[in-house]
C-alpha cells in the first residue's frame, strides 16, 4: 500500500512464508494502482469486503473506491482465521452461481462473526 498498489485478493493461499520466516504476498493478478478507478472487481468471495460484494450483487453499480479498505478487511479475516483456526463467518456451502455465492457471503457477513 505504501507503494501505491492494492492487491484485491488477499487470502491465506496468497501469503507464503519465505525461508527467513517472513511472509510474502503472492498472486498480483488483480492488483492495481490505488488511483485506478477502472480496476477490475474480483477476489475470493469469503474474503471480500461487504461493499465489494454489494457491487457484484448490484448490476451496473460501480464503486469509486476499490482501494486499501478492501485489502484491510481481507487481512482482518486472515488474522481472525490465523488466531482461531476458523473463518469468522463459518463455512460456506458451494454456490451454483457467482450471484448465489455473493448472496450467501453477504448474508453470513450481516449475521456477524461466529462466537469462538
Amino acid at each position: 500500500h505504501k507503494a501505491g498498489y492494492v492487491h484485491h485478493d488477499l487470502k491465506p493461499s496468497n501469503v507464503l512464508l519465505g525461508a527467513d520466516g517472513w511472509p510474502r504476498l503472492m498472486d498480483f493478478n488483480l492488483a492495481s494502482h490505488q488511483g485506478d478507478t477502472k480496476s477490475r472487481l474480483g477476489g475470493t468471495l469469503p474474503y471480500m469486503a461487504p461493499e465489494l460484494l454489494e457491487e457484484l450483487a448490484t448490476p451496473g453499480r460501480r464503486l469509486t473506491d476499490k482501494g486499501v479498505k478492501g485489502d484491510i478487511y481481507s487481512f482482518g479475516v486472515i488474522v481472525y482465521e490465523l488466531l482461531t483456526g476458523l473463518h469468522p463467518f463459518g463455512r460456506f456451502p458451494k454456490a451454483k452461481t457467482i450471484r448465489e455465492g455473493v448472496r450467501q457471503v453477504l448474508e453470513k457477513q450481516q449475521q456477524g462473526a461466529k462466537p469462538i
